[in-house]
């Protein structure tokens, strides 16, 4: 169940002075000297299922990073915690034509990072959903629409759209 302090930290931090001054007065100089403020732009954090909401909320915002070399976009995903965090699950849904080839481990695929946030990175690998590569027998195990739902991305124009049944105009 959400507090009136979950409520009050994700209203505290949905502010970019907030924000600002929080990761100036805890983060290390060289990462917070590091920040274009004047980039803060907020994303949405709603990415927790509701039965968790009363674990936390989270904040996110986007904001360039300056390492002295090149600027990078940056997330700052502020956790807002009471307890300890669940599992994550990182799914790839990949609905190109050329097979996927790419490494398995979350790092090897993420943009360059800063040597200073290195150590903050997540360590995952993610569990890949190939479009193109699925069998038969997995279309047929799937939950009755999914198998459509996922030929819809793969429709070029509305004569092929409307052939899978999904449109009517």
């Amino acid at each position: 169940m959400e507090t009136i302090h979950d409520k009050s930290y994700k209203t505290l931090f949905s502010s970019p002075l907030s924000v600002q001054q929080l990761c100036e007065g805890f983060l290390p100089h060289a990462i917070h000297s590091s920040l274009d403020f004047s980039t803060l732009q907020k994303k949405p954090g709603n990415y927790i299922t509701p039965a968790l909401r009363d674990l936390y909320q989270d904040v996110v915002w986007a904001v360039d990073f300056n390492d002295g070399k090149r600027r990078v976009p940056l997330y700052l995903c502020l956790l807002l915690s009471k307890d300890k965090l669940p599992p994550v699950l990182p799914i790839v849904l990949y609905s190109g034509k050329p097979p996927w080839n790419v490494a398995t481990r979350m790092q090897d695929i993420m943009a360059a990072v800063p040597k200073l946030l290195r150590a903050f990175q997540p360590q995952l690998s993610y569990f890949l959903i190939d479009e193109h590569r699925l069998t038969q027998e997995a279309f047929e195990q799937a939950p009755e629409l999914l198998p459509d739902t996922l030929l819809l991305n793969h429709v070029d124009n509305t004569e092929e759209f409307s052939a899978c049944g999904f449109y009517n105009g």
